[in-house]
C-alpha cells in the first residue's frame, strides 16, 4: 500500500478572536507532497474573507487522511468561501484516498435558507440546527412527560389548594353565616362589610378562620382529586397527550372532575359550614339541637354516629348540581381567559397559552373564572348551606328548602352572600391556578 503522502503546511489563516483589523488575509496555500518527488503534486487554495490574520510559522508533518479532514473542517468552519484543488504535476502519483477526502471537503455545500421548523415522524415541531431559533409561540419539541397528566394535575392540585384556603377562608365564613341568617329581626347583619366587621368585633379575627381545618386537611384529596380526575377526563378525549384540546372537551373534563368532587366535598363541607356557625363555646348563630363542636372530625364523628353514613352525606343532591357545571364553566373559563390573553400578547398556539402569560394574568384568569364558575350554579349553593346547617329533616329535600326559601325571603333569598362570594372567589381561585400553573410548569419537565 502506497504511505500517506507528505503535507507541507505554510498558512495564513483567522482565529476565532473578536479582533478587527485592516490587514488583508491571504490565500492559503496546502502544498501536498508525494514522498518520491520533488514537485509538489496539488496546492490546495484557499480564499477566506477579509478578517484579522495570524501567521503560524511553517511546519512539517506526515498527516494521514484521518488527519486532513479535520484540517479541511477547521477551514471550513472559520468562514471558507471556496477550496480549489489545482494539479501542478499530471506526471506525479498521488493518494486517490487523499484526492477523495479533500474534494469532499471541496464540494461540502453551504447551509441553504430553510424553514426554522420542520416536522418529525410525530407531526411534531422540531428546530432546523442550521437555522435560528424559533419564535416566541413556536413549540421546539414534541415532548412527553415523564409523569402522566393526571398525576401531574394531582400534585399540583394539592400545592394549589393550600394557597387557595388561606386566601379564601375569612369570606367563605361570611358566606355561610349571611347564607344562614333568616329576614326581618333575624336578620343580624345587614351586609358582607357589616358582617366582617362584626365577627372580628365579637369573635376576633380568628373567627373569620373557623373550619379552616376541615378544608385545610382536605384540601390535598379534594383539589388533588379534582385536577387529577380533570386531567385523566381530558386525556380520555385526546388522541395524544400533546394534542391541544377543544373548549368543549375542557367543559366536560372539568364537569366530570366536579361530578367526582362531591363524594369528597359534601361531608367536608357539612362539618365545615355547622363549625363556621358556632359564634362561640355554647352558642351557634344558627339555633339547632346539635350539640357545640370542637373540630371537624368531632362533628363528623356525631352526625355518624347518631344518623349513620348517610347522614354525612346530608345536601348531597345540591353539592352535584353545584358542582357539575360549576367546575366545567371555572376551566372553560379560565382556558378562554388565558388563549384570549395570550393572543393579546402576541401567542398564536392554543396550546400552553398559561406560558405567555404574565403573573397578573394569570391572577386576572383564575379570579374570573372562580367568579363565573359560583355564579353559574350559586343558588345551589344557597340551598345546600341551608339543607346541612338546620337540623335533619328541616327540609324533605332540595325542592323543598328552595320553596320554603323563596316563601320567606323571595327569589332574592337564592343569591344572598353573593357579594362575598364574589369577593371571596378572585383571590382564592387567582392564588390556586397561579400556584397550580406554576407547579405544572415545573413538573412537565419530568
Amino acid at each position: 500500500m502506497q504511505s500517506a503522502p507528505h503535507l507541507l503546511c505554510e498558512t495564513t489563516r483567522r482565529p476565532p478572536l473578536p479582533l478587527a483589523s485592516t490587514a488583508q488575509s491571504q490565500p492559503i496555500t496546502l502544498p501536498v507532497m508525494d514522498p518520491s518527488s520533488p514537485a509538489p503534486a496539488h496546492r490546495v487554495s484557499l480564499a477566506p474573507p477579509p478578517r484579522h490574520t495570524h501567521t503560524r510559522p511553517n511546519s512539517s508533518f506526515n498527516p494521514s487522511v484521518s488527519e486532513v479532514e479535520p484540517l479541511a473542517e477547521y477551514m471550513h468552519n472559520h468562514h471558507t468561501l471556496h477550496l480549489d484543488i489545482h494539479p501542478l504535476d499530471n506526471s506525479t502519483k498521488h493518494s486517490q484516498e487523499h484526492e477523495h477526502a479533500a474534494l469532499a471537503f471541496a464540494d461540502r455545500p453551504q447551509p441553504a435558507a430553510a424553514p426554522t421548523t420542520m416536522d418529525d415522524d410525530d407531526g411534531g415541531r422540531v428546530i432546523d440546527p442550521l437555522n435560528e431559533q424559533p419564535k416566541t409561540g413556536e413549540l421546539q419539541s414534541k415532548h412527553t412527560p415523564t409523569l402522566g397528566l393526571g398525576t401531574m394535575n394531582f400534585i399540583a392540585g394539592t400545592i394549589g389548594g393550600f394557597s387557595g384556603v388561606l386566601a379564601g377562608q375569612p369570606f367563605d365564613t361570611i358566606k355561610v353565616r349571611l347564607q344562614c341568617q333568616g329576614t326581618g329581626a333575624a336578620q343580624q347583619y345587614r351586609g358582607t362589610l357589616h358582617c366582617l366587621t362584626t365577627i372580628i368585633r365579637q369573635e376576633t379575627v380568628f373567627g373569620l378562620f373557623k373550619g379552616m381545618s376541615s378544608p385545610l386537611v382536605g384540601v390535598a384529596i379534594v383539589n388533588a382529586l379534582l385536577f387529577g380526575v380533570y386531567g385523566t377526563f381530558l386525556e380520555a378525549q385526546l388522541d395524544h397527550p400533546n394534542d391541544t384540546p377543544t373548549l368543549t372537551q375542557i367543559f366536560i373534563a372539568g364537569s366530570g372532575s366536579g361530578l367526582v368532587n362531591s363524594l369528597i366535598s359534601c361531608p367536608m363541607e357539612l362539618s365545615k359550614i355547622r363549625i363556621q356557625n358556632q359564634t362561640d363555646a355554647t352558642h351557634s348563630f344558627v339555633k339547632t339541637k346539635m350539640p357545640h363542636f370542637n373540630s371537624p372530625l368531632h362533628c363528623l364523628r356525631y352526625t355518624v354516629a347518631t344518623q349513620g353514613i348517610r347522614g354525612a352525606f346530608l345536601g348531597m343532591v345540591p353539592t352535584v348540581l353545584r358542582e357539575t357545571p360549576s367546575y366545567g364553566t371555572y376551566f372553560f373559563a379560565y382556558e378562554a381567559l388565558c388563549r384570549t390573553l395570550a393572543k393579546a400578547n402576541g401567542y398564536k398556539d392554543e396550546k400552553g397559552a398559561e406560558s405567555a402569560l404574565r403573573p397578573w394574568q394569570l391572577m386576572l384568569a383564575g379570579g374570573l373564572s372562580g367568579i363565573a364558575g359560583w355564579m353559574s350554579t350559586y343558588p345551589a349553593d344557597v340551598i345546600k348551606t341551608k339543607i346541612q346547617s338546620a337540623d335533619p329533616g328541616t327540609y324533605r329535600g332540595f325542592m323543598d328548602c328552595a320553596r320554603q326559601t323563596i316563601a320567606s325571603e323571595g327569589a332574592a333569598g337564592l343569591w344572598r352572600g353573593s357579594m362575598a362570594t364574589i369577593v371571596r372567589a378572585f383571590p382564592t381561585n387567582a392564588a390556586t391556578f397561579v400556584v397550580w400553573h406554576h407547579a405544572m410548569e415545573v413538573l412537565r419537565k419530568f
